[in-house]
């Protein structure tokens, strides 16, 4: 207990220490993609919903300076995931935009570095820091740092996760499944693959790890009510509201398979449309999954890399920030590859950065590492002193 007294005590240090050096700190706040974050919160901080997007429009009004009439949802984007996510961000609504926006990188960034720290658990510390030096300068990382965007705590879930199934640490898992849930389209595999190992595991560890992950959802329900009282309505309701945009059913700027699929044909399309190719693209992962039974769903939590590039694979909505999770595959399948697949693990890393020489049409290169990264991890161990199981090269 008090380990965990602790680490909270420690977090709590963290963003207050963030709020601090923030004040300090020259920087320009973008209007992508904190401006939706900020303001739902700001609104919440004023006793509205945490979803009223009426509100939150006139405020986006007065922080850029314009009139109502220049703010409509397609360039102004709502915030539409859990209000769980206040329990991170409540303290944003006290602070100005600008003050807000840097207190947001700073907390991006150590959740960036603890990530990239968790995932290296056990490495010689050179290569420790030198992982988390790559983990800082991956390009989706950059970007999403850049804008304030909002995915970086399902990274740590997934990495507190993965960490936790290595030490048989069943709060430490209940607690990485919560993070999990704070950006669901993208921490949809990373729940379901990292709660059915909990599920099926007979150790003590599993035991625990299950009551710790009912007792953690519970807690989300709660701090749900706690922020929103209507949000079984209201959260629901947003992400309808949310997929009128027409930016949203376009979504030129997606990069998952299945919108890069259909534009080959010519069309322009959004999750909504791009759904029913991503399920066929799903259907035959899962299928290779199952086909390596054997060597993928072992050790406990060796599927976790596997799922963020089952995410980049069949997610019909995957923007460049999202490819962040990569990080996972990249990190956590370093230790079990001999030289040709961190060779090939290099390779993907730097992808993102080749795809700049092609302006936007090179985000098909992120996505294509995602690919890769799904069948290099579902094909062998991930464990920190893991090694091939069916790509031996040596």
């Amino acid at each position: 207990m008090k380990r965990y007294l602790f680490i909270l005590a420690g977090v709590c240090a963290f963003v207050l220490a963030a709020i601090g050096v923030a004040a300090f700190l020259p920087a320009t706040a973008p209007r992508w993609d904190f401006i939706s974050l900020y303001h739902a919160v700001l609104g919440w901080a004023r006793g509205a919903s945490f979803y009223d997007f009426v509100l939150q429009r006139q405020l986006m009004a007065e922080t850029a300076g314009v009139e109502l009439d220049q703010i409509a949802l397609d360039p102004w984007p709502y915030f539409p995931y859990p209000p769980w996510y206040l329990s991170i961000s409540f303290f944003l609504g006290w602070l100005n935009y600008e003050w807000g926006f840097r207190t947001w990188m700073l907390l991006n960034l150590g959740m960036l570095a603890c990530s990239a720290w968790l995932l290296t658990d056990g490495w010689p510390p050179r290569q420790r820091m030198v992982a988390l030096v790559a983990a800082l300068l991956y390009l989706p990382a950059i970007g999403l740092i850049a804008v304030g965007n909002y995915s970086l705590p399902v990274l740590l879930g997934a990495s507190l996760l993965l960490y936790a199934f290595r030490r048989a640490d069943a709060p430490l898992a209940a607690l990485g499944l919560a993070f999990i849930t704070f950006k669901p389209h993208i921490g949809l595999f990373f729940g379901l693959l990292g709660f059915g190992a909990i599920l099926l595991d007979k150790s003590p560890f599993g035991r625990q790890g299950l009551r710790a992950s009912l007792l953690a959802g519970g807690t989300l329900a709660g701090l749900g009510f706690l922020f929103e009282p209507g949000w079984l309505v209201n959260f629901p309701g947003a992400l309808f509201y949310w997929q009128t945009s027409g930016y949203i059913n376009e979504c030129g700027y997606c990069i998952s398979p299945s919108n890069l699929i259909l534009r080959l044909f010519g069309e322009t399309v959004g999750p909504s449309a791009a759904i029913f190719v991503s399920l066929g693209l799903l259907a035959a992962a899962g299928f290779w999954l199952w086909s390596r039974r054997e060597t993928a769903f072992k050790p406990r939590g060796s599927l976790l890399p596997a799922a963020a590039g089952l995410t980049a694979l069949s997610s019909p909505y995957f923007v460049n920030y999202d490819a962040v999770i990569l990080l996972i595959p990249l990190l956590a399948l370093w230790p079990g590859g001999g030289r040709f697949i961190r060779n090939a693990l290099l390779a993907l890393y730097l992808l993102p950065w080749l795809g700049l020489a092609f302006g936007r049409d090179g985000n098909f290169l992120t996505t294509l590492s995602g690919v890769v990264l799904f069948f290099i991890a579902a094909s062998i161990d991930s464990s920190p002193r893991g090694s091939y199981n069916s790509l031996t090269t040596e």
